[in-house]
């Protein structure tokens, strides 16, 4: 009604909170060859839901699902004894999000005798890999028009995770070369899919994932004796 409005935010906790739920699944296999003794090497699959997840919502979007129409976003909203245009805008956590997540850890090893290859020549030599892949990691604030954001593949979370080092060892000595790294990822990964028909506002959140960090690579090299 173009009437001024004061409002002010309340931040506090929430005693009806209910506990997050969380299913994970998980398989995998192990390798280990008879004709490749000292050798190892895993697959794991997992995949994780979370639901009644415990997010909140800033003052804004409370005030903006309250328009919409949305009444446990109202339920946060009351006058104030001070007069009909001041209110209170509680900021609390709330279960309404969810989280889904899958991807696979990889692991290999393979340790020996460098005499069985080169005689006379000793010290055991051991070589480890390790590499996680995001397949995807999907936050759902679950509320009308809400978007549904993919952080698998965005900066914090790249897709994928990789480490491989090599050591020699030879009575007091040892020598360990290891190398790290990360795959290319985008700044912001969002996608609008909304719960239900997607209201206007929705054209004002773009998809932008043009805008990238290239992959990165370390190298570690450490010695002891």
């Amino acid at each position: 009604n173009n009437a001024n409005t004061t409002a002010r935010g309340l931040n506090s906790g929430n005693p009806d909170l209910d506990p997050e739920i969380g299913r994970t699944y998980s398989g995998g296999v192990v390798f280990q060859p008879v004709f490749l003794p000292g050798f190892n090497a895993s697959v794991d699959y997992y995949k994780v839901s979370i639901k009644d997840a415990i997010g909140s919502l800033s003052q804004q979007q409370i005030v903006n699902l309250c328009f919409a129409g949305n009444q446990d976003a109202c339920a946060l909203i009351t006058r104030t004894p001070a007069g009909p245009s001041q209110y209170d805008i509680r900021v609390r956590p709330l279960n309404l999000a969810s989280e889904n997540t899958k991807g696979l850890d990889i692991e290999a090893s393979y340790r020996f005798n460098v005499e069985d290859l080169l005689a006379g020549v000793n010290g055991v030599f051991t070589l480890r890999g390790l590499a996680t892949h995001y397949i995807s990691y999907t936050v759902n604030p679950g509320l009308p028009g809400s978007i549904v954001t993919q952080r698998a593949g965005a900066v914090g979370l790249p897709s994928w995770r990789y480490q491989a080092s090599i050591n020699y060892l030879n009575g007091p000595l040892s020598l360990t070369a290891t190398m790290r790294g990360v795959s290319s990822g985008v700044v912001n990964n969002n996608f609008i899919e909304c719960q239900s028909a997607c209201p206007a506002s929705t054209t004002d959140n773009p998809t932008y994932d043009d805008i990238g960090v290239a992959a990165a690579t370390y190298f570690d090299l450490a010695a002891s004796y």
